[in-house]
């Protein structure tokens, strides 16, 4: 039942960022085997963590997402929040995230996901990023170009960010 999230945040901005093939890849469902961390992962998450508030929102089952969870936070918790597909909406029958319903102001909060059907409820405030496969591609720097990215958010101080992002999209 929206707001999902009925706590005020404690940062200035909210960062929704998509778990499966976004952040990692986990590519048997039904195994225990590794999960593969995107590179720069780690990094993106312990820069970002002081200056934004961190969610997870999956389309998956809690238990999965937990486990894909407990793979990135094995050494420090960084997500504030998680939602999982129960939090989605049903669109065109497909399930699709609606940060709108979230609990957060939707000038200060960003949505990160692969697939453009995440965020086309909230276009304005969706960074579409290319999938993550868990392919050693040494040359994966979406992270790290995404990280510059909200970090120059942060330091200009944009009190709107669909401003932001419609000033430095591609």
């Amino acid at each position: 039942e929206p707001p999902y999230i009925t706590v005020p945040p404690t940062k200035k901005y909210s960062l929704v960022l998509d778990l499966d093939n976004t952040l990692i890849s986990h590519n048997n469902k039904n195994s225990n085997e590794m999960c593969n961390l995107r590179p720069g992962l780690l990094s993106f998450l312990n820069t970002l963590k002081p200056i934004y508030e961190l969610i997870s929102f999956t389309n998956e089952s809690k238990e999965y997402s937990d486990q894909l969870l407990s793979e990135i936070e094995s050494s420090r918790k960084y997500f504030d929040y998680n939602l999982y597909r129960e939090h989605n909406i049903l669109k065109d029958n497909k399930l699709v995230k609606d940060i709108s319903k979230i609990g957060r102001d939707m000038k200060k909060t960003l949505l990160v996901d692969k697939l453009y059907d995440n965020i086309k409820s909230t276009p304005q405030n969706g960074i579409l990023i290319k999938p993550y496969y868990g392919e050693s591609n040494k040359n994966d720097s979406v992270l790290f170009e995404l990280k510059k990215l909200l970090i120059l958010f942060q330091k200009i101080g944009y009190e709107d960010l669909t401003i932001a992002i419609k000033n430095y999209a591609n």
